[in-house]
């Protein structure tokens, strides 16, 4: 049997996830039980990719056409972090740091 990753999440991915409204944020949920407590890297098409180049080793969840959740996965210590929350980023413009890590 496989233990399913622990989940970070920080306070202000929280808030974000709030400001989204009770139906985006119940989609998030459920992809959180759902499919990364069980298959975290899983491909869904449509909905989630790996991400490449510099960003190798994070997911990238289509919550929406506009919102993303940007998470990476430490197999090892059987942790999941979401790195970000937001709208869509701007891939051109993100190298200063758009992640919280």
């Amino acid at each position: 049997m496989t233990v399913p990753p622990s989940i970070e999440i920080e306070d202000a991915h929280w808030r974000e996830f709030e400001s989204w409204g009770e139906r985006r944020l119940d989609e998030v949920l459920a992809f959180l039980r759902d499919h990364v407590s069980r298959t975290p890297s899983t491909h869904v098409p449509g909905k989630l990719k790996q991400l490449r180049g510099e960003y190798r080793g994070y997911y990238q969840f289509s919550v929406d056409r506009e919102r993303r959740v940007i998470y990476r996965v430490d197999e090892q210590e059987k942790m999941f972090f979401i790195e970000y929350v937001g709208l869509h980023p701007d891939w051109r413009k993100s190298r200063g740091g758009r992640f919280t890590r």
